[in-house]
C-alpha cells in the first residue's frame, strides 16, 4: 500500500473517532509545541493506535501560513526533531516532526482567517497492547489500522480493512459474524450494500465498505460502548 494511501487511512479512522470522542485531557504524550496564540484540545481521555499509546488534539489559530508553517518547523528543531512537510491530504497540508521516540503529525487547513487542524503523537516505542478485533477476519483480509478510545465507561474502537474480497463478500462475512455475537440490524441504514449498522445492549456497530481501483475492497468498522468484543 502507498504512503498517500496509507495517510488517508490513518487519518479517516482518527476522523471518525473525533466524533464521538469527549472534551477530556488526553494521555501525557508531548504535543508538538503550537505558536503563540494557537490553543489545542485533546479528542479523547485514553487513545491507542494499533495498540501504541497515541494523543489527538484539535488545533486552531489565526496566523499566515508562511509564518506558521516557520514557527512549526522552529518549534521541531528546539524540541531536537527533524521537520518534513508531507504530501497533501485530503486538501489539507500534512508535515511531521520526528523525535524518538516520538512521531508527531499535524494536520490542518486554512478556514477564512483561521488555521485549524490536528495534531497527534505517538510513542512509537512503547510496549504495544494486544487487542480483540471487533470481529472476527474473513480470509483474505488484512487488519490495517486499528485505533482505541476510551473516556471512562465509554470506549469506541475503529478499525480499517483490506481485503481482495468483494463488497458483498465482506459484507456477508462481517454481517453473519456479527449475528452469530448477539448483534441486530439497525433498519435503514443496514440496506445498502456498502454500509451496515448493528446494535446490541447499548453498544452499536457501523461498517462502511468501498471498492479498491484494483479489484477487492476495503471496510472501515467503528464501535462505540461499554465494549464487550469477542
Amino acid at each position: 500500500m502507498g504512503s498517500s494511501i496509507q495517510s488517508r487511512a490513518f487519518w479517516s479512522i482518527v476522523l471518525s473517532t473525533i466524533a464521538y470522542a469527549g472534551s477530556v485531557q488526553g494521555e501525557d504524550l508531548p504535543l508538538w509545541p503550537l505558536p503563540e496564540g494557537f490553543v489545542s484540545r485533546p479528542v479523547a481521555r485514553e487513545m491507542r493506535l494499533n495498540g501504541m499509546p497515541m494523543r489527538v488534539d484539535l488545533i486552531q489559530g489565526v496566523g499566515r501560513e508562511e509564518g506558521f508553517r516557520q514557527e512549526m518547523d522552529r518549534s521541531c528543531r528546539r524540541e531536537g526533531g527533524r521537520f518534513q512537510q508531507l504530501p497533501s491530504d485530503m486538501g489539507k497540508e500534512l508535515w511531521s516532526c520526528i523525535r524518538a521516540p516520538y512521531s508527531q503529525t499535524l494536520r490542518w487547513h486554512r478556514v477564512g482567517p483561521r488555521i485549524e487542524g490536528e495534531s497527534s503523537v505517538i510513542n512509537w516505542q512503547a510496549e504495544a497492547q494486544k487487542l480483540l478485533p471487533i470481529l472476527p477476519l474473513p480470509g483474505q483480509t488484512q487488519l490495517i489500522s486499528d485505533l482505541e478510545t476510551k473516556d471512562g465507561a465509554l470506549q469506541g474502537r475503529v478499525e480499517l480493512l483490506e481485503s481482495s474480497l468483494s463488497i458483498a463478500q465482506m459484507r456477508a462475512y462481517l454481517l453473519r459474524a456479527a449475528q452469530e455475537r448477539g448483534w441486530a440490524s439497525d433498519g435503514m441504514l443496514s440496506k445498502a450494500m456498502g454500509r451496515l449498522s448493528l446494535q446490541k445492549k447499548g453498544e452499536s456497530l457501523d461498517m462502511v465498505f468501498q471498492a479498491q481501483p484494483m479489484g477487492g475492497s476495503y471496510a472501515r468498522k467503528w464501535c462505540t460502548g461499554a465494549l464487550q468484543l469477542a
